[in-house]
């Protein structure tokens, strides 16, 4: 379901301005997923590198795009969640997108354990940052989840359409785009993901 317009009574020129917020908001999601991953890779490479060379300057990177990671992830949350709740999807897609945003969580509580983490290694050692090798080992996990998700709502898009206005234009067929999330069905009850209703 989606949330609806002001009343139509309003001044057209004010339901064109209430129509162009809600066409950006509905844009923020695709826009803020990227900079999680690319800022968490970003510091998983670097504290890497602190980590070999004790590097203070790759320490001090590490901990910085960790923490915007961070705020990036918690955005693309939100903005993914608002996405759900207005975008008008199939219930097959919809209990997809469910699995989508339970998995955002938890990479969201993991990054939040990780910046804790990673800020008491900072404490701990008097502003040089480097990290021991358990943190490295847990943060190559939440960055394989992290791949794996950002996998996985490419999926959605490309795949079965979601929040995709005009559709049936990709470079496989619909019933082929499906297949991607098929393994996937038995998560969310789902058998046959091109079949349900409108949401």
């Amino acid at each position: 379901s989606r949330i609806g317009l002001p009343s139509t009574s309003m001044p057209k020129g004010a339901l064109s301005i209430w129509s162009t917020a809600e066409a950006t908001v509905l844009l923020l999601h695709p826009i803020l997923v990227h900079f999680p991953i690319a800022l968490f890779a970003v510091a998983l490479a670097a504290d890497a590198v602190g980590r070999l060379r004790a590097n203070a300057l790759a320490n001090a990177l590490g901990f910085c795009c960790l923490l915007l990671a961070v705020v990036g992830a918690a955005g693309a949350v939100v903005t993914g969640s608002v996405d759900m709740l207005r975008a008008d999807l199939a219930m097959a897609t919809h209990a997809f997108v469910h699995l989508h945003r339970n998995i955002g969580l938890v990479l969201l509580a993991a990054l939040v354990c990780l910046g804790i983490w990673r800020c008491l290694e900072w404490r701990r050692g008097g502003g040089g940052g480097q990290v021991g090798w358990p943190y490295l080992l847990a943060a190559s996990v939440v960055f394989v989840l992290l791949t794996f998700q950002g996998w996985f709502g490419g999926q959605l898009v490309y795949g079965l359409g979601a929040g995709v206005a005009a559709a049936g234009q990709g470079v496989v067929s619909p019933e082929e785009g499906q297949l991607g999330l098929a393994p996937f069905a038995p998560l969310t009850g789902v058998v046959h993901p091109h079949q349900g209703h409108a949401h």
